[in-house]
């Protein structure tokens, strides 16, 4: 399985480090149920499930199935700020946010429905942003102070009323 690549790159917000806080800073979740990962990545195989960015053909595709069908994506975002997707289900199967990283820890995951829009000079528009995960339980901050930048750095808005943080 194609797992997320932790190659390095500039890891503090808004890409400078005038505020001198980097996502090494924020708060790590890690998976809640690691005895389940390998029934988990094999079913996602099994499935053809494969973790994607923005900006991969991979990418498109999935956001257009996902608006077809009124379905939601999950996401994750790694310790190093990179942003990954999987569909929530496949074939009325659940795909767990423990396939993005194999398990590994994340500083910010949950689900959102994102629409295609060029509204405000972005190429997509995050509808109904969580960070519910009952892997990771990620903290309602994570939303606020990591999702909704990092959602916006890769070319996705997230209006403020779409936003909806889960207390786990």
């Amino acid at each position: 399985m194609n797992q997320y690549n932790s190659e390095a790159k500039d890891t503090t917000l808004g890409g400078d480090d005038s505020t001198g806080w980097s996502f090494s800073d924020a708060e790590v979740h890690s998976n809640q149920l690691p005895e389940s990962l390998k029934v988990e990545t094999a079913l996602a195989k099994e499935l053809g499930v494969e973790p994607v960015q923005v900006g991969m053909p991979e990418f498109d595709q999935m956001v257009q199935n996902a608006e077809q069908n009124g379905e939601k994506l999950k996401w994750v975002v790694t310790q190093d700020g990179e942003l990954w997707f999987i569909p929530a289900r496949v074939d009325d199967n659940e795909i767990y946010h423990s396939v993005i990283t194999n398990g590994g820890d994340v500083i910010a995951a949950g689900e959102t429905e994102i629409m295609s829009s060029w509204e405000s000079g972005f190429k997509y528009i995050a509808l109904d942003l969580t960070n519910h995960s009952g892997h990771y339980k990620p903290s309602p901050a994570s939303l606020d102070q990591i999702a909704k930048l990092v959602f916006e750095q890769n070319g996705i808005y997230v209006p403020p009323d779409s936003m909806h943080p889960h207390i786990h």
